[in-house]
């Protein structure tokens, strides 16, 4: 019996030894970074404009798993062995999104091991010209003055376009009509073909029919001005209290060690300070905006409490 115990022991200190020696020459093989949409989306652009500064000492490789808005590549990711050689890109929106609309009954924010937030995308609500709206109390007016007829398109009837708009009645007290579409480019096309009043999207999203003066920002969703538009006031500013902002995430599977997830993101935290990634991503009109794990786990925290009575209220 004793002899047993002292091989257990000896067994138990060799895998500790080997574990130990494992994480702290980390990474010695290739990472596989999972995109879990389709090749040329935001996902695929930023990380490989994050992947020209990353400095891991081995490669990267990039794996496209599409599907169900980016829950088959968490999910894979959340299988994958936590060995920090899987590392999964994804907006921590639409992970607590698809928990609270029941497209999943796994919290994935939870579950899996927050690496960082590395840039942020506003939200920004838009009209088209024919409205001739030119700042959001000229919207606000014209839905109190016309109670149920503004239309405000979102994407998907429980995504997230859905719930920044119902945040906004709820904080201004006024009805809109919600005209759902099947993605964010039939919205867009609605918008400028008059067929709806109001669209909100993201930034980055929505710059080129900004730049052409097709669409008229009215305001961004958050507690700062988007810098891409200085002009532009936020609903905070405006006197209402919605946020509505997009981070961009990284993910490593449950188990990971923490370590290991320390030394991935202090090497994001060094990509996000190089002058020529700030560049890229001004490019791109994205802000950048770095998390650690504990700051990128919070801001998924927040955005389930704020999230949950809208869904609870709404969508049960």
């Amino acid at each position: 019996m004793k002899k047993n115990i002292v091989l257990l022991l000896i067994i138990c200190s060799l895998f500790v030894s080997i574990n130990g020696f494992a994480t702290e020459n980390y990474p010695t093989n290739p990472i596989r970074i999972i995109i879990p949409f389709n090749p040329g989306g935001g996902s695929d652009i930023l990380t490989r404009a994050v992947d020209k500064y990353l400095n891991l000492e081995q490669p990267r490789v990039l794996i496209y798993i599409p599907g169900a808005s980016g829950l088959l590549g968490a999910m894979e990711t959340l299988k994958a062995q936590p060995d920090g050689y899987t590392i999964l890109a994804h907006n921590s929106n639409n992970i607590v999104a698809q928990y609270l609309s029941d497209a999943t009954d796994i919290m994935l924010w939870r579950e899996l091991e927050p690496i960082c937030d590395i840039v942020m995308d506003h939200t920004v609500l838009t009209t088209n010209k024919m409205t001739g709206w030119t700042k959001f109390e000229d919207a606000l007016n014209y839905a109190k003055e016309n109670p149920g007829k503004l239309t405000w398109g979102v994407t998907g009837a429980r995504g997230l376009s859905a719930v920044n708009m119902l945040m906004v009645q709820e904080a201004t007290g006024v009805k809109y009509q919600m005209v759902p579409y099947d993605g964010g480019a039939a919205t867009r096309t609605a918008l400028l073909g008059g067929h709806i009043d109001l669209e909100t999207t993201t930034v980055s999203d929505a710059r080129a029919v900004i730049e052409s003066g097709d669409a008229i920002p009215l305001a961004v969703l958050d507690d700062t001005r988007s810098p891409f538009l200085p002009d532009v006031p936020t609903l905070q500013e405006i006197g209402y209290d919605v946020l509505a902002f997009q981070p961009r995430s990284y993910y490593a599977p449950p188990g990971t060690p923490e370590a290991i997830i320390k030394k991935l993101a202090a090497a994001f935290e060094e990509v996000s300070k190089e002058e020529g990634f700030i560049k890229d991503m001004e490019e791109l009109y994205l802000v950048v905006r770095f998390r650690g794990p504990e700051g990128s786990g919070q801001v998924s925290e927040d955005m389930y409490n704020d999230w949950k009575p809208i869904f609870d209220r709404y969508f049960q």
